[in-house]
């Protein structure tokens, strides 16, 4: 029985690997687990995960912050993300983000005294330039839009529909011309201009390359496939969780088992958590087992096997 749990659970991890990796997709995050793991924030204290939505609160007037996440190496590729606006006027997302985080894209769903519009500019060196300065499209707070963002080559394409709607709208189609960023990452922002204050949820977030190559690697050999880490570059020989992350080594999980009031001795105690078997510890002569390494943030069972 054991052995068919285990066999099984192979099978379903090379089943979902081909999957993933024929339908394309680079990134994907619901922020289902609580937290936003593999995100780099400029101020970490403006980023949250709240109800299994990602959300900025910012104040004050003319301030900006980000969160970005992926490689700059992906070129051709959709990002598609789910936002809502809860105070202010502007719900910001960055696509081909170089490394400095600088220089990139940027689409911006706007609704302010001056109108309501979509705007997609170019940030070079931190210098803002627009491409399409205003295109007319109604959006309100406390609603949920979805927005897809192709990029193939030079060229950029924007669409836009409320969450629930089935067909979305394209409302941009630009060519960049003039030295165009053709890959990097991707990332959220807000800025606040005159509205002192920005408070934005994003949800959904997923990267398609649009390549039908496929390329499964694990740059920092950590264990995790590109595909699946948020967290590149782990250094050599570091403990990480089942998303590349560093995981805390210092935490330890302990206990002592008994049948009917006798220590079990021969046997193997399992922490298993998101769904595998994080570690293995076999019971000791008085029964006890120990696992000295244990992602504290997520929760975890203790399976007993008895040989």
């Amino acid at each position: 029985m054991n052995y068919f749990r285990l066999t099984m659970y192979f099978f379903l991890i090379i089943y979902s690997l081909i999957t993933y990796c024929s339908a394309g997709i680079l990134f994907h995050e619901d922020f289902n687990d609580g937290n936003a793991d593999g995100w780099i924030t400029s101020n970490s204290q403006l980023w949250s995960v709240n109800d299994n939505e990602y959300q900025v609160n910012i104040k004050g007037y003319n301030k900006y912050t980000y969160s970005t996440t992926g490689r700059t190496s992906w070129s051709n590729y959709s990002f598609q993300y789910d936002v809502k606006g809860i105070v202010g006027v502007e719900k910001r997302a960055l696509f081909r983000l170089q490394e400095d985080n600088s220089s990139g894209y940027i689409i911006c769903i706007r609704s302010d005294w001056r109108g309501d519009d979509v705007h997609l500019a170019k940030r070079i060196n931190g210098k803002y330039q627009y491409l399409v300065p205003y295109f007319t499209y109604h959006s309100q707070n406390n609603i949920w839009y979805t927005v897809k963002v192709v990029v193939e080559n030079e060229n950029i394409k924007v669409y836009i529909k409320d969450r629930d709607d089935t067909d979305f709208e394209l409302i941009i189609d630009k060519d960049d011309t003039e030295s165009p960023f053709l890959s990097g990452k991707i990332g959220l922002a807000s800025w606040t201009g005159a509205a002192g204050g920005e408070t934005t949820n994003f949800d959904n977030i997923i990267v398609d390359s649009l390549s039908s190559d496929c390329n499964i690697s694990d740059s920092d050999n950590d264990g995790v496939i590109d595909q699946w880490d948020k967290c590149p570059g782990t250094p050599t020989n570091s403990y990480v969780n089942m998303f590349g992350c560093h995981a805390n080594d210092n935490s330890a999980v302990s206990g002592q088992i008994k049948l009917k009031g006798n220590p079990l001795t021969k046997g193997n105690a399992m922490l298993i958590q998101s769904g595998e078997i994080f570690q293995k510890s076999p019971l000791d002569t008085n029964g006890f087992y120990k696992f000295e390494n244990v992602a504290e943030e997520k929760p975890f069972s203790v399976l007993i096997r008895n040989n």
